[in-house]
């Protein structure tokens, strides 16, 4: 599968095809282990290199034959018709030395990014293989340096945007986090995308080095891309468009083939959870998924229940991975997200039980400084949790920032339990700055979500700062 490469950089792509074949190899997984779809996709990588071409075999024999269908069923010029983007672009897995670039088509077409440190974007990467969702990897770009970019498909073409490469180690940045932006049956879809466009747009504003979702992304990820372009790419697209985001896995997003054919993970063998450094903290992401699949079933702690063994078995496997990857991990700082709150002001009951018993213990054991999770919606910080009590000293700070546009749901009881530092009905993201041992968070409500309604200044709900 030849990809063009420029003279002077070393780019590797990614790119998605049209799979019709159940049996092909998707990061590892069988394709019909996931719920099989008429646009369900595979992955597959080539590598560009500085004069010359690199062929991967079995690549290439798939393409060729994927190609020929394609072109048998929809005709040779399909792509040359009018194309349009109609997800993206936007920015996965960033490194000191490249970034993953993505967007969708409404039909398969090629994929060309045009990039630079200025915005001529002098430099240029293209395929002539036709795709929908469309990933490309660059590589060979400069630590910490701002970039421009533009991407294209056929006549579609995007505005420039701009990206910046990952940080050294000791440089201050910031990043945003929110969660629960869905749409769903707490009042109008359409206003539940109102507020997470002005969310996100607000977000933008302060030039984040990093977005990080803590689940529940759409109203009901079963329903098909369309839901994640509506609730998802529309309302963040000022923000995703140059800022790398990471997602966690929510319930709302369960079973769903379109979260995994537009996340490009830092670990593809399982991208429902995973972990990358930036600067000088550890990001941890976790599926809370087999924890709630677990409760649910009445598993958790007793075995016995048939319909809950695939959820111990995902929840065990992931538990391993995770002693090891904080086991090997050398940050000043800890951050783990994941969907479904261990403290929180609301009836959770037996999941909350589930992470307490499974997760919260090695959390401790690697000294994790905060975690961060959504699915109720309103914000919560809990006061510094260890062993299930207060302390001060050596507990795990637990925030619940599930306030990004879905429905408000009101705690219980109002005022909150005896771990509540902070308890707010409200809709809010959060900011954090990070400049060497120094933590600082700030927390932003902001009103004024209707067209023509006027857009009241940002009220902050809550300031935290930590100290190593």
């Amino acid at each position: 599968m030849p990809i063009d490469a420029p003279s002077d950089k070393n780019l590797t792509a990614t790119l998605r095809f049209l799979s019709m074949n159940p049996n092909h190899t998707s990061r590892g997984r069988r394709c019909s282990e996931i719920p099989a779809q008429n646009n369900e996709q595979i992955k597959m990588e080539a590598t560009g290199m500085r004069g010359g071409l690199i062929h991967q075999s079995k690549a290439a024999a798939c393409t060729a034959v994927l190609l020929g269908l394609y072109l048998f069923f929809s005709g040779a010029g399909a792509w040359a018709r009018e194309v349009r983007i109609i997800a993206g672009p936007y920015l996965q897995n960033v490194k000191k030395d490249g970034i993953t670039i993505m967007w969708e088509t409404d039909v398969a077409a090629p994929s060309h990014v045009d990039y630079g440190e200025t915005k001529k974007c002098e430099l240029s990467h293209s395929s002539d293989d036709l795709v929908t969702i469309h990933e490309v990897t660059l590589s060979g770009l400069t630590v910490e340096t701002g970039y421009h970019y533009r991407v294209s498909s056929a006549r579609a073409q995007s505005e420039i945007c701009s990206f910046k490469t990952a940080i050294k180690k000791d440089t201050p940045f910031t990043f945003v986090v929110y969660g629960d932006s869905q749409g769903n049956s707490r009042g109008s879809p359409q206003r539940a995308s109102n507020r997470h466009q002005r969310i996100a747009d607000e977000a933008a504003s302060w030039k984040p080095d990093l977005m990080l979702h803590v689940g529940d992304i759409v109203g009901w990820g079963q329903n098909g891309r369309q839901e994640f372009r509506d609730h998802h790419f529309g309302p963040g697209r000022e923000l995703l468009k140059n800022v790398p985001s990471y997602m966690a896995l929510g319930n709302r997003e369960v079973n769903a083939p379109a979260w995994y054919d537009y996340a490009s993970t830092p670990e593809p063998e399982h991208e429902n959870y995973y972990s990358f450094d930036y600067g000088n903290v550890h990001f941890v992401i976790l599926d809370s998924l087999p924890f709630a699949h677990i409760h649910q079933s009445g598993f958790w702690p007793k075995p016995g229940y048939p319909g809950s063994r695939s959820a111990l078995k995902g929840a065990e496997e992931q538990m391993k991975w995770l002693e090891e990857d904080l086991k090997s991990a050398d940050a000043t700082w800890t951050f783990v997200f994941f969907h479904h709150p261990v403290y929180i002001s609301a009836d959770e009951g037996g999941t909350q039980e589930s992470l307490k018993q499974r997760v919260v213990p090695i959390l401790q054991k690697y000294d994790v400084d905060i975690v961060f999770t959504g699915h109720w919606h309103f914000y919560e910080r809990a006061h510094p949790m260890k062993d299930g009590k207060i302390d001060h000293e050596e507990g795990i700070l637990y925030v619940t920032t599930g306030g990004a546009g879905g429905g408000l749901e009101r705690p219980s009881p109002a005022k909150g339990r005896d771990f509540t530092a902070k308890l707010h009905r409200r809709y809010h993201y959060c900011r954090v700055e990070i400049d060497g041992g120094r933590f600082d968070m700030k927390v932003y409500h902001i009103k004024g979500w209707e067209p023509g309604e006027q857009i009241q200044s940002a009220k902050i709900l809550d300031t935290v700062t930590l100290r190593k």
